[in-house]
């Protein structure tokens, strides 16, 4: 990490370093206000709502619309709603 970072920094690109630290941000001052989570499963937890919602919000999507959706999808035995954009025509063979 320390080369990615001094490469960043020798480059001008401290503002882009920002703009990676920015989705963090979030989730270390929800840390140091809540003090973490008693379980494993809490953290989990936080995490994989802190994970969608910087996703959603990096793809200008509404974070309460897409966790309806998966609440929903959760309640009738569906699949949930993806969290990849959605694709335009292009498709990828393995």
């Amino acid at each position: 990490m320390k080369v990615a970072c001094t490469v960043l920094e020798t480059s001008g690109g401290s503002d882009l370093l920002a703009e990676f630290n920015r989705p963090l941000r979030r989730a270390v001052l929800w840390r140091r206000r809540s003090f973490g989570t008693p379980s494993v499963a809490g953290s989990q937890f936080v995490e994989r709502i802190l994970t969608a919602v910087t996703t959603l919000r990096q793809q200008q999507r509404d974070v309460l619309d897409y966790l309806t959706a998966v609440c929903q999808a959760a309640l009738c035995g569906e699949k949930p709603p993806s969290l990849l954009p959605q694709s335009h025509g292009v498709s990828c063979a393995l």
